[in-house]
């Protein structure tokens, strides 16, 4: 939407906007920005100070004066002044010949001054300054971006970006009921400079607030929470705001089973809290924070639509299990409980082959999630126990604190075999890539691979064996 802001007006609007003064001569055009709120300012200011004027009727034509005005709207608005840049243009010392800048001390020098020391006031950085000569411009200013475009007859179209980069940062949500948390996971965030925390909630109410007014790019989400529980903001925030939201919680079976139900309706990321002293798994949990946060930025959020969980409340009768030399291996990550909901209850009853799921997640919440796809699906679902058999009618979850592969056993048939417990530094723990490429010469033809979501380059190798087997690759 563009707004024309006239000789002595102030306006003050949220992304996205553009601004626009026409006629800038002597007058300065004032540009401030908040680029964590994409929150914007331009004031069309036309003389220096309001106690020189005859006529005070209209004050924000005085630069002493719209500055204070435009600062106090920001800040209303939510804008916290320390991150305000500035930009001003203007000023020129327009036609010379017809008044002489001895008698004026040119008027356009003089709303430099006073906007220079109007902004030193406040402690507000001017990171671009196009003033003074005797050339008129017109500005239009992007709220979205903080963009400046400047028009000159003689000098043509000048773009000018928001300095510090800014506008390029992943903006971040963090919402959490513990004080203590949320300065944890902000100081986490922000100890990477792609990320920038523009505002913290401590309950469901005040994020469903934030996610309205802030936009931001990613959400960290807590599933207790008072007011609103993270589970029911979840659901209302891809309905009403789709935005990407990464799980931080702690884990019990009830809350397992929150945190499993708050993926499946759309969040796209799961971090455990820290167990124990947090002071030994600090440097374990930012990564892996960082980690979700930066696949979370990278999902489509128009793709976020609200998805219903079919509830069956009847016990399903399970299949008689049968041994089978078919198999389906699937590996998934980020957005992998979505997509496995909608996937493994759909499977029919006469799937010829056995499942093996890999899916990256923290080790605590495999049974919740095996325990919930199990409850809503015809085959059983279940975590895989070291040495179980691949049989038809099962799915087995590969339980992500061990290294797994498949082994042949002879008469048996086929195997999970679950290996030492996976390195704590690999924070995705098992690797889809290993069961892959142990199937892939046991089963051959008979094996198919799927990757759903978030994978990374895992289980790239592993789709290159099966194919190289003769087995179905999907991806």
């Amino acid at each position: 939407m563009e707004i024309t802001v006239g000789m002595g007006e102030i306006e003050v609007k949220k992304s996205p906007h553009l601004l626009m003064a026409v006629g800038i001569g002597s007058c300065i055009a004032v540009v401030l920005y908040d680029g964590d709120t994409r929150i914007g300012g331009l004031s069309h200011i036309v003389l220096p100070y309001i106690e020189e004027a005859h006529d005070n009727s209209h004050p924000a034509r005085f630069a002493d004066v719209a500055i204070d005005m435009m600062i106090g709207e920001m800040k209303r608005q939510g804008v916290c002044i320390q991150n305000i840049k500035a930009k001003i243009f203007g000023g020129a010392n327009m036609f010379p010949e017809i008044i002489p800048s001895k008698s004026t001390m040119d008027v356009g020098k003089r709303n430099i001054l006073a906007v220079r020391e109007e902004l030193k006031k406040h402690n507000i950085e001017i990171v671009i300054e196009e003033v003074g000569g005797q050339i008129g411009c017109t500005v239009l200013f992007d709220t979205s971006d903080g963009s400046v475009l400047v028009k000159t007859a003689n000098l043509g179209e000048r773009k000018y970006q928001l300095e510090m980069n800014m506008a390029d940062k992943i903006r971040i949500l963090v919402v959490d009921d513990s004080a203590f948390m949320r300065k944890l996971l902000v100081e986490m965030i922000e100890s990477d400079p792609e990320y920038k925390v523009i505002k913290t909630a401590r309950d469901g109410l005040e994020a469903l607030k934030a996610v309205e007014e802030f936009r931001p790019d990613v959400v960290t989400m807590d599933v207790e929470l008072p007011e609103i529980d993270g589970l029911t903001c979840v659901v209302y925030i891809m309905k009403e705001f789709p935005t990407p939201v990464v799980m931080v919680t702690g884990f019990s079976m009830f809350l397992g089973e929150e945190t499993i139900q708050a993926l499946e309706y759309g969040a796209v990321g799961l971090v455990r809290k820290p167990k124990g002293p947090i002071s030994q798994s600090i440097g374990k949990i930012k990564q892996e924070l960082i980690s979700q946060i930066k696949l979370a930025s990278q999902v489509d959020a128009r793709k976020l639509t609200p998805v219903t969980i079919k509830e069956t409340k009847e016990k399903v009768e399970k299949l008689t299990l049968k041994t089978t030399n078919k198999i389906v291996a699937m590996a998934s990550s980020s957005g992998g409980p979505r997509a496995l909901s909608q996937i493994i209850p759909e499977l029919p009853a006469d799937l010829p082959a056995g499942v093996l799921v890999v899916q990256h997640m923290p080790a605590d919440f495999i049974p919740p999630l095996a325990k919930r796809l199990n409850r809503e699906s015809i085959l059983e679902v279940k975590v895989a126990e070291d040495l179980e058999t691949i049989q038809q009618g099962k799915v087995l979850i590969a339980p992500t604190s061990f290294h797994c592969r498949i082994e042949s056993t002879g008469e048996k048939g086929e195997a999970i075999r679950l290996a030492s417990p996976a390195s704590e530094e690999n924070f995705h723990f098992t690797l889809a890539d290993e069961p892959m490429i142990s199937l892939a010469p046991i089963y051959g033809k008979n094996a198919t691979g799927v990757v759903l979501t978030g994978m990374g380059h895992d289980g790239t190798e592993g789709l290159r064996a099966i194919k190289k087997y003769g087995g179905h690759t999907i991806a």
